[in-house]
């Protein structure tokens, strides 16, 4: 069985991140590995989108010292993550993304509309993706 990949997106650049992270946690931990692929990205306050490594990292606010930063492509062809360290990139595929943004650019939609120029789907909270 092949597992589908799930990106959260958690953090972002509001003055509700703090609470975007613990929900991020949240859902990271509920969501059954042996059936999907976690990808975990944090948006830090000022805007950079970053890998994470670790639940234990998002918890501990160590995440926004990464050095992995990581790009939805906007091309619907690909439905990918990019990652760029030390001057070298990489792709991810992406089934499903997860935003677990509050507040600006998380709840107003500016997400949901990048995810959809970019081909990929987004949770619902019903489960399914659309």
């Amino acid at each position: 069985m092949n597992k589908k990949t799930v990106a959260v997106l958690f953090g972002g650049q509001s003055s509700e991140h703090e609470v975007s992270c613990v929900s991020a946690t949240t859902i990271i931990s509920n969501i059954n590995s042996n059936l999907y692929n976690i990808i975990m990205i944090g948006i830090t306050k000022d805007g950079r989108w970053l890998k994470v490594s670790s639940i234990e990292d998002i918890k501990s606010g160590e995440w926004v010292k990464g050095n992995v930063t990581a790009i939805l492509s906007p091309d619907a062809s690909h439905k990918s993550v990019l990652y760029l360290e030390n001057m070298k990139a990489s792709m991810e595929k992406v089934d499903v993304v997860f935003p677990a943004l509050h507040g600006l650019y998380g709840e107003d939609g500016t997400v949901q509309g990048l995810l959809e120029l970019a081909g990929m789907k987004r949770s619902r909270q019903d489960g399914t993706g659309s």
